[in-house]
């Protein structure tokens, strides 16, 4: 089987991400930060100082804005491409006109970004 995917950019482009942290009543107690505060901030790799609180129709919470940088193309692929192969099950049959094709476990695989 052979794939010939043609245009892809070499990375992705950077983006804005809003990412919903915990309500203010968890992340905030007489106007200090919490440990819920400091474990989301923690793991969204950022200070307290980035900590926004916003309404919402639950109530305030804490959000922060991130820019995520995109990744390049051939990393992406070196993750995704053994997924898909992976995904495929046992042996395949497909019929293409007068010919039946057998498609069998994959043994090995070549890549090659241009």
């Amino acid at each position: 089987m052979a794939i010939l995917i043609s245009g892809l950019p070499e990375q992705q482009k950077d983006r804005d991400e809003v990412i919903k942290g915990p309500p203010v009543k968890a992340a905030f107690k007489d106007g200090k930060p919490t440990k819920a505060a400091e474990g989301f901030a923690r793991k969204q790799e950022v200070t307290l100082d980035d900590l926004e609180i916003r309404p919402t129709d639950k109530g305030d919470f804490v959000f922060i804005e991130k820019k995520i940088k995109g990744r390049q193309t051939k990393e992406i692929l070196q993750e995704s491409i053994p997924n898909w192969i992976n995904s495929l099950e046992g042996r395949r049959f497909m019929r293409w006109g007068q010919w039946r094709i057998e498609i069998f476990s994959t043994h090995s695989l070549v890549s090659s970004l241009v």
